[in-house]
């Protein structure tokens, strides 16, 4: 591991904006060349797959969760690929 430690990244989920999609590609791309992890809601569809109710409540305006955001949504994601990560 060049690092020396688990070097774990994560995107936020979907957001429309071309600078953002231009991080996470920049992300995707130096994960090819450096060893690291990627948790990355952004492009995984089924986990941006919720309700304009659920959204609301989940997030405070385009990009940034709310308590319930963090708590209900992403935790329990985060949560799961960082164990089958560190397994």
């Amino acid at each position: 591991m060049p690092w020396g430690c688990p070097v774990v990244f994560y995107t936020n989920s979907h957001y429309e904006n071309a600078e953002y999609v231009a991080m996470v590609e920049a992300l995707r791309a130096l994960k090819g060349e450096r060893e690291f992890f990627l948790i990355d809601l952004y492009s995984d569809s089924e986990f941006n797959a919720i309700s304009k109710e659920q959204r609301a409540l989940y997030m405070e305006d385009a990009i940034h969760p709310t308590r319930a955001g963090y708590l209900l949504w992403w935790t329990p994601r985060m949560e799961r690929d960082l164990f089958a990560f560190m397994r």
